[in-house]
């Protein structure tokens, strides 16, 4: 049973893989024609089937009439033995209808009177009809050799003075069904005929459109982002175009964006590396002309310290000497400083932003720091990035906003940390960010935020300042930064 049915999945598989190969214009003929084809064939049948119920009908009603007509009139002749009389009668409704094969009259013994056939009576023919029982007419079918023949037997003055028989030919129903077959198989044709045009337009407007998106997308795969397909009509192959025309302007779009944060990634990454060198050259310097210089100092002054010719001198010396050494040690911890604020990893966060925000207000810029929620005891890598956005954010406030006065919010929400920088600068076109001088700061920062997994939004307008708002979230019990952290 399981090899039986397993046979019949296999085959039925097959079967399909050989439709779904088909092409669909291919199919759509098919149908078409298949239905065509069935309809006319079917339409057909049932015609000739109903037309040769009817036509038989017909034929037998003419048959009776036509022998209740002859038996009515052969009365007198057979009452006066005017056979001859009788002859033509039979002659003369063999003439009046066609398709009569043959009439003839019975006495009431059986005999033939008179009779329709020129090279004799046939044999057995009497005994193949005659009236019922009750004495009234009778229709019978023959087969011949010459084809059906119905044959319709009367009684004479109710059978008192014998029988009329009469034989109607299938024959010229038959050539009329068949004329009629023929007539209805030629409009199956031609209805055909008009159908597979019908569907080879059908298909030509429903393919063309398909056939174009997958030569569309087929584009798009290649790069082609720029590729759009026209929309046909006002149906669901046109919706479909026009999804697929949005999709690929939002590819097209993804795609610049794509481009122009690979431009900035790499213009970032030469000015991380330009920085590097730079801050590099700088240490260097800052060793070579005050550090080394200062310690060169110091062997000099401790030189004189020994060489001193008495202890007043001596004292001097080494007063002089401890003032270059606070000279010294303030130098190397402006350095340390410069690098990464000590009170970011003694203090915290929020003391670091305060520190920074100090230093620019130093500068004569007016900058209000506001806190909320818990804020402590953050992830360092958290920390550094927040600072590292507010330091950069302020830094173009000072040097390139001509703002008077900024804010910076910093505010945990459960498990989300908020950064919020406001300045009342002279702003910029978001238009023409990508052409900004500060194009490049924007973008480290949201660099940044994004790759501890949050937002970054900056907002402005000529004459308007700049906001800009991150969201990091993450800080909860099950965050990525705790689990980090742990």
């Amino acid at each position: 049973m399981n090899e039986a049915w397993t046979g019949r999945a296999r085959v039925v598989n097959r079967l399909w893989q050989i439709i779904s190969a088909v092409s669909i214009r291919t199919k759509i003929l098919g149908i078409v024609l298949g239905l065509v084809v069935l309809l006319g064939v079917g339409t057909t049948l049932v015609a000739r089937d109903t037309l040769m119920y009817v036509m038989e009908q017909e034929l037998e009603l003419r048959a009776i009439s036509a022998a209740n007509d002859l038996a009515s009139r052969a009365v007198d002749p057979i009452l006066v033995n005017n056979l001859y009389a009788l002859h033509l009668l039979t002659r003369e409704t063999q003439s009046n209808y066609p398709d009569i094969r043959y009439a003839f009259v019975l006495d009431t013994t059986g005999q033939v009177l008179a009779h329709t056939f020129d090279g004799g009576f046939p044999a057995g023919l009497i005994e193949a009809n005659g009236p019922n029982q009750a004495g009234a007419y009778h229709v019978a079918v023959l087969e011949t050799n010459e084809g059906r023949v119905w044959d319709a037997a009367a009684p004479i003055f109710d059978g008192r003075a014998g029988t009329v028989r009469i034989g109607f030919s299938e024959a010229p129903l038959r050539r009329t069904i068949d004329v009629t077959t023929s007539q209805l198989l030629l409009a199956t044709l031609l209805v055909s005929a008009f159908g597979i045009a019908a569907a080879i337009f059908l298909t030509w407007t429903l393919t063309r459109p398909i056939l174009e998106i997958t030569e569309a997308a087929q584009a798009v795969g290649r790069g082609d982002m720029g590729r759009r397909v026209t929309r046909w009509a006002n149906d669901e192959i046109g919706d479909l175009a026009e999804a697929f025309n949005a999709m690929s302007e939002g590819l097209e779009k993804a795609g610049e964006v794509r481009e122009e944060r690979e431009r900035l990634r790499t213009t970032l990454v030469e000015r991380v590396i330009a920085a590097q060198e730079e801050e590099r050259s700088r240490i260097a310097r800052d060793l070579h002309d005050q550090t080394s210089q200062s310690l060169a100092s110091l062997i000099v002054q401790l030189k004189l310290v020994e060489t001193a010719p008495n202890a007043r001198a001596r004292q001097q010396s080494l007063m002089e000497l401890r003032e270059q050494l606070r000279t010294s040690l303030a130098e190397v911890r402006r350095m340390a400083l410069d690098l990464r604020p000590g009170v970011l990893d003694d203090l915290g966060l929020v003391d670091a932003i305060h520190w920074f925000a100090e230093r620019c207000n130093a500068e004569g810029l007016n900058i209000e720091v506001v806190t909320s929620g818990n804020l402590e005891q953050l992830p360092g890598k958290l920390s550094v990035a927040v600072y590292r956005v507010a330091q950069e954010a302020l830094s173009n406030v000072m040097r390139h906003s001509g703002a008077t006065h900024a804010q910076v919010k910093v505010q945990r929400v459960e498990d989300e940390l908020f950064l919020e920088i406001v300045d009342n600068g002279k702003g910029f076109d978001p238009a023409a960010r990508r052409d900004a001088r500060h194009a490049m700061g924007l973008f480290g920062m949201q660099e940044r935020v994004e790759l501890l997994g949050g937002e970054f939004h900056a907002t402005s307008g000529v004459g308007k300042g700049v906001q800009i708002v991150a969201r990091i979230p993450g800080l909860g019990g099950n965050g990525r930064f705790m689990e980090e952290q742990e």
